[in-house]
């Protein structure tokens, strides 16, 4: 068997496996977001979303853009055989990544104490604190996936953020559903604790099962400064998409809305799952593209990304289908009350059909050197979304902030993908796919 026919068995079973796993971890999510609409209401469970979401944006910060920064050069270092460096780069990973999220965690708890719980609002002030603690064993268990990730254990490298924390949580929301009336969001986000805490435990326990032995003892080496040099271009365009996915979240919660804001949470869980095949294929061909570029392997580079452009889009259009002519249906799942986001559902899923078009194209970017200028290209886009849900969202509510995101993210997609065409001659999402088409008539 060739080196080609290799590395293609290899990506199609990562990405299959990872499409599975999504699969199976979006039929969790939905159970869970299920039982919590049903056991919160409409306006609690806003507000859970709201303090989550916070959470999401706060992580950033937290793992200081090391995620990235561990896949890339861990696969490189494995592939290289630099064992030093990669027993240096786990150690200084993870211990700057705890110092960096146990100060995030800090911090924000002291604004919480002097802008959120002054007794009036207090109420939301103790699900802040609870959902807080968890910020540490969410960066390491980020660190740890990442760890697996590089050594191309790709689903299993999922599994614990994907499959056991939420099996944890139902499992914890049945028993108080079983043994007590109601659940609270205080409650709600304890579980959510209990839950962050054993899927750390787990993905920290398999990221050592997965290191070959060469990781695990030996002396180290250290490049510091390239390693965090590298990591702040990162962790600037992992912020800024964090704000891109966010704002539209926060900014409702920031109106007050949190009855729209539990319904805009459902309708945007929704349509996440038009970009299944855009997920598999980015967590899956990240390590694979930083090798072929780096080893100026062009050719074969395209070739992937265009076959993992025509997978995306197979699974992607049918689902948007699906939700334009029985969206209404979906929705009312959740209970009566969330039907009222249709609209924000159209919206939303054709902002995602855009962003499955354009491909892997972030990806591309960090992974091929052009991490920075990828940051000023979704920094303007985050810019524009957040002016957008400022200027909307008080109008439209929910169709506002639908309207702001799907805007914003074909405008930083557009522009991205022109960008890495233009330096690196690769085509990423649906243009690979009728380039080829041109050149087989041809």
């Amino acid at each position: 068997m060739t080196a080609r026919n290799n590395l293609r068995d290899q990506l199609i079973k990562s990405t299959g496996g990872t499409f599975f796993l999504k699969l199976c971890a979006s039929a969790l999510s939905f159970t869970v977001t299920l039982f919590l609409t049903k056991a919160l209401g409409k306006e609690s469970y806003g507000t859970y979303v709201y303090v989550l979401a916070w959470i999401g944006v706060l992580s950033i910060p937290a793992t200081i853009g090391f995620t990235q920064i561990v896949v890339r050069d861990i696969a490189i270092y494995y592939a290289k055989k630099e064992w030093a460096l990669l027993r240096g780069l786990l150690s200084f990973s993870n211990k700057i990544v705890f110092l960096s999220s146990l100060t995030t965690m800090l911090v924000a708890m002291l604004a919480c104490w002097l802008f959120v719980d002054d007794g009036v609002t207090g109420s939301i002030a103790l699900p802040f604190y609870i959902a807080l603690i968890s910020l540490p064993f969410i960066a390491l268990t980020q660190i740890a996936q990442a760890t697996m990730r590089g050594f191309m254990c790709i689903v299993r490298g999922q599994l614990s953020e994907f499959i056991v924390r939420p099996i944890i949580l139902l499992l914890l929301l049945l028993a108080a559903v079983v043994f007590y009336d109601g659940v609270t969001v205080s409650q709600a986000l304890l579980f959510n604790l209990v839950a962050v805490v054993v899927a750390f435990l787990v993905s920290f326990k398999w990221a050592r099962m997965v290191s070959p032995v060469e990781a695990g003892s030996g002396g180290m080496a250290f490049h510091k400064t390239a390693w965090l040099g590298a990591a702040s271009p990162m962790l600037i365009t992992s912020g800024i998409q964090m704000i891109n996915f966010q704002a539209d979240i926060i900014i409702l919660g920031f109106f007050d809305e949190s009855s729209q804001l539990g319904v805009y949470s459902v309708t945007k869980q929704i349509t996440g799952l038009i970009t299944f095949g855009l997920m598999a294929v980015e967590i899956s061909f990240a390590p694979t593209i930083a090798r072929l570029y780096s080893a100026g392997l062009m050719s074969k580079l395209q070739e992937i990304i265009s076959k993992g452009s025509a997978a995306m889009l197979f699974i992607s259009i049918p689902l948007v289908v699906l939700l334009v002519f029985f969206g209404e249906d979906v929705l009312v799942i959740f209970g009566k009350d969330f039907v009222e986001g249709k609209n924000s559902l159209l919206i939303l899923a054709a902002g995602q059909l855009i962003n499955v078009f354009f491909g892997p194209v972030g990806q591309i970017a960090i992974h091929t050197g052009h991490g920075k200028r990828s940051m000023y290209i979704i920094g303007l886009g985050a810019f524009l979304n957040i002016v957008l849900n400022l200027l909307l969202i008080p109008q439209w509510g929910i169709i506002g902030a639908a309207l702001a995101a799907t805007i914003s993210l074909a405008s930083w997609n557009i522009i991205l993908a022109i960008y890495i065409f233009r330096k690196t001659g690769v085509i990423s999402g649906a243009f690979a796919l009728i380039k080829k088409n041109k050149r087989i008539k041809s």
